[in-house]
């Protein structure tokens, strides 16, 4: 596996071809971003060397399959939820089943309370958001 940034990854399946995947419901910092590179690291340490589940239900418009993608039994998305290294995606969440999104909604309100991550910001800025500022380019 590869991994671009905190919610993007490359995976081979069975027959060797390369599958990008979008972790579905969430969206990391951008590299630019404070915590743009921790949420990239983090999404490292989960899923270097091991396999990864996959269950996609569309592609985004950059033709990335989006997907729920579990490691060692971990779902990838919520755990960088948890950390405080990516929002739930409000635009897109509601594509995940709704018991992913019930755990992803609550793993965000308790990183928000905790002030772990990128909520240890007094404002950080959600990637759609910083995306459109002119920060970005």
């Amino acid at each position: 596996m590869a991994v671009h940034d905190g919610d993007t990854l490359t995976i081979l399946d069975g027959h060797r071809q390369q599958h990008r995947v979008r972790l579905s419901g969430v969206d990391a910092p951008e590299g630019g971003q404070p915590f743009g590179k921790a949420a990239c690291s983090a999404l490292v340490k989960i899923a270097k060397g091991k396999q990864a589940k996959v269950q996609c239900h569309t592609n985004d418009r950059y033709r990335r399959e989006v997907c729920i993608v579990t490691i060692g039994g971990v779902d990838a998305g919520k755990r960088q939820v948890e950390r405080g290294l990516s929002w739930v995606f409000t635009r897109y969440a509601p594509t995940l089943p709704a018991t992913a999104l019930a755990s992803y909604q609550v793993g965000d309100g308790t990183a928000r309370a905790v002030r772990i991550g990128l909520w240890a910001d007094d404002a950080p800025a959600a990637p759609w958001v910083w995306r459109t500022s002119g920060e970005a380019y």
